[in-house]
């Protein structure tokens, strides 16, 4: 809930007032259906219920309400791309002027091949956030339970060819895929319509995740992220260049 500042830090905890705080990226799971069974998936509740574009039209308005303008607003799952009524949530969204941008976050599988849905995606301004995780069979093996290169290889190509601007996310895990991340900054950096790569380091919970084999002491975290991509991108992206976050509270 959004407080006003009464008594002063750290007493009036929430969103208040005096830190100007907000939702930086919504992100509305507009279904649990999915056409994958990822191993590290976090998700317990599959294949039961798709959200009604009434209640998203809901979820829509109370953010407006809100926060007033919104720079960014994320559909996600499960897998947003099985929802049958995918393209009217996004008409829905990107409808509110006063939200700047509308992402659809997606593992690529139908948007390689649903040409349809891509030229829709395009013509209404839509955002991809493209969940890429490596470029070998092995890595997509171990992290989502399927050779998924020619998927993402598709993918790939439909969003340069119509000139889509893509967020790229990959799921960092040590000894699976850390030794690809020099690999996905230089595809990050080589056409203008990547706008962001965003690292996610695994998360070992939920039904996938908590049973993904791993040494708890020696995980993948955000600095072991960045001496990657300085080591493997030869220092064309140093460890130095990263800051953190100036939007947190100083005593976090």
């Amino acid at each position: 809930f959004r407080n006003d500042v009464e008594h002063g830090c750290p007493t009036d905890c929430g969103t208040c007032d005096d830190h100007e705080q907000h939702t930086c990226l919504p992100i509305v799971e507009v279904t649990d259906h999915c056409n994958l069974e990822c191993p590290i998936c976090i998700v317990d509740n599959h294949d039961s219920k798709h959200m009604e574009p009434a209640t998203f039209a809901k979820i829509v308005d109370g953010l407006v309400e809100a926060e007033g303008a919104c720079e960014s607003l994320a559909l996600s799952g499960g897998e947003p791309t099985s929802h049958p009524q995918i393209l009217e949530l996004l008409r829905i969204a990107t409808s509110r002027s006063e939200i700047g941008r509308v992402v659809l976050i997606t593992n690529g599988i139908r948007l390689g091949k649903d040409r349809e849905l891509a030229r829709a995606i395009k013509d209404m301004g839509v955002y991809v956030g493209l969940q890429l995780d490596g470029f070998t069979a092995d890595v997509h093996l171990k992290i989502r339970g399927k050779d998924l290169v020619k998927e993402k290889t598709a993918a790939l190509a439909i969003l340069a060819e119509l000139d889509i601007p893509t967020q790229l996310i990959f799921v960092a895990t040590k000894g699976v895929n850390d030794h690809q991340i020099g690999q996905v900054v230089e595809l990050f950096l080589s056409a203008p319509h990547f706008l962001s790569l965003n690292f996610q380091p695994v998360a070992y919970t939920g039904h996938g995740g908590g049973n993904f084999g791993h040494d708890p002491n020696d995980r993948l975290t955000i600095p072991g992220v960045i001496k990657r991509i300085d080591e493997q991108t030869n220092g064309k992206v140093k460890y130095q260049d990263f800051f953190p976050l100036p939007c947190s509270h100083p005593q976090c």
